[in-house]
């Protein structure tokens, strides 16, 4: 820089120099703090949806199950310890899952595919 015309002088500020990197490294400290809370929440967030899908399964597969036995929804609720609407709610998601209409259909699909 001194060799440019009209620059007598050229003052290195070590001081702001050392400030500058002493905040990138707290910037980057704090950025791979937040990243492993992601990771972990992230970890925390999947766990519970697999594990809400196999209960959900198990539920649907047992309401399938006592369906091919003859049980209402009345009898369904209180086995599983739910209450009618929520039978309803299964009862509909498996005949979205199966592509069927009916309870006689759904059982139908569960005999021939061994489920019951």
């Amino acid at each position: 820089m001194k060799s440019r015309p009209g620059v007598t002088d050229v003052q290195f500020n070590q001081d702001w120099v050392e400030r500058m990197q002493g905040f990138s490294r707290l910037a980057s400290a704090i950025g791979v703090f937040l990243g492993g809370i992601l990771v972990l929440a992230s970890f925390f967030i999947i766990s519970n949806v697999i594990k809400l899908n196999v209960m959900a399964r198990r539920n649907e597969i047992e309401i399938l199950r006592l369906m091919a036995a003859g049980a209402n929804t009345k009898v369904l609720a209180e086995r599983l310890h739910v209450s009618p609407a929520t039978v309803r709610n299964h009862a509909q998601n498996i005949f979205a899952k199966l592509d069927v209409h009916s309870r006689l259909e759904a059982v139908a699909w569960a005999n021939q595919h061994g489920l019951v």
